[in-house]
């Protein structure tokens, strides 16, 4: 089965980048487990999975989907629009939760902000692969 253009960028230029440094984490982990034979030292199995950390992917995506929506017809610049909108607000809110760690190094993110975190990536490499679409 061949992809074509915009699912080969999804996995290798959007998927892959985002969590992929999770899923090998994550696997490291459990090869660490079955090499030891035991679940018992703690593995800290949450930091495969951090939004925040997927925000600076995401940004570098949308400015790259933006630019490549702009270059081609006009009728694609909601498409524009929508990536550079995604990549302002990836960008601020990567800076708050900075700033925020900053102030205090043993600052952890909410819920509330990590479900916004993961919800703003999925709507960047939605844009992302519709930028790829029509090009």
């Amino acid at each position: 089965m061949a992809l074509d253009g915009p699912m080969k960028w999804l996995i290798f230029e959007g998927l892959l980048p985002i969590f992929g440094a999770g899923v090998l984490y994550s696997l490291w982990g459990l090869l660490i487990a079955i090499a030891r034979g035991s679940w018992k030292p703690a593995f800290a199995w949450r930091e495969a999975v951090d939004p925040l950390g997927w925000l600076y992917g995401a940004l570098i995506i949308a400015i790259q989907a933006s630019i490549r929506s702009s270059v081609g017809r006009a009728e694609r610049s909601l498409l524009t629009w929508g990536c550079m909108i995604g990549a302002g607000f990836c960008l601020m809110l990567l800076l708050a939760a900075m700033n925020q760690r900053g102030q205090a190094s043993g600052w952890q993110p909410r819920l509330p902000l990590k479900v916004f975190a993961s919800l703003l990536v999925i709507g960047v490499l939605t844009l992302g692969y519709f930028a790829q679409e029509g090009a």
